[in-house]
């Protein structure tokens, strides 16, 4: 079982609100899409593979879930 498998075992899903998961699952898409890198994509994000760019500058580090959802996000 995985870490993320892990986290969404522990939600408590009966006073879990439609805007909380939501907003939970807006966190991930940006994390997957926009801070993860993906080995079948060369290490890229799949922003950076779509948009043609390698991120350049400073990272920010962003954090969520605990620590389950960390990594560097560039910036435009």
């Amino acid at each position: 079982m995985n870490i993320i498998e892990i986290k969404f075992k522990q939600i408590d899903w009966i006073n879990f609100s439609p805007r909380c998961l939501k907003a939970e699952l807006n966190s991930f898409q940006v994390w997957y899409n926009c801070v993860k890198t993906h080995s079948n994509l060369n290490d890229r994000t799949p922003a950076e593979f779509f948009t043609n760019k390698k991120t350049k500058g400073k990272g920010i580090f962003i954090s969520d879930w605990c620590g389950v959802l960390s990594g560097y996000y560039f910036p435009d």
